[in-house]
Formats: C-alpha cells, structure tokens, sequence
C-alpha cells in the first residue's frame, strides 16, 4: 500500500508529497545497495572474470560515445 491511510480517489497534494518524498528516500537506499552489492559481486569474482567485466564495461562506454556522438550529428533527439 503506497499511503498509511485508507483514502480513495486521486492523491491529494499533501499525499503526493509524502510519496515524492518516500520514493526518493526508497530509490536512493536502493541505489545504496545496489552498488553495495555490485561491489561484493564483483570483488568475489575470480581475477580472469573481473578482467573481462571491466573490458565489456569499457566497450559499453565506448559504443554509448559512439551513438551519442552520431546522434548528435544526425541532429537526433536530445535528451537531459
């Protein structure tokens, strides 16, 4: 249940509030964790993996540069 009271109909302004401010503290424990847990992942895998992961992670950046850059040469969709 996403509200402590049982309301109905669309969330009042100070409802939606709570839950801005509820889902933010929850997104940013989640993002906490996450890279908690991509961290022990990733120090617990064997030294020939990590290797490999840090290289797929370097082609990943590199072909996300890539795209952007021929998204904005193509004057592609710009988003912030």
């Amino acid at each position: 249940m996403l509200l402590p009271d049982a309301g109905y109909g669309l969330p009042q302004v100070e409802e939606r509030e709570a839950l801005t401010q509820e889902s933010n503290r929850e997104a940013a424990l989640w993002r906490q964790q996450s890279s908690l847990l991509r961290s022990e992942a990733r120090r617990v895998l064997p030294p020939r993996q990590q290797l490999a992961l840090e290289a797929t992670e370097a082609n990943v950046d590199a072909l996300g540069r890539q795209l952007r850059r021929l998204n904005d040469e193509q004057g592609g969709v710009q988003l912030h």
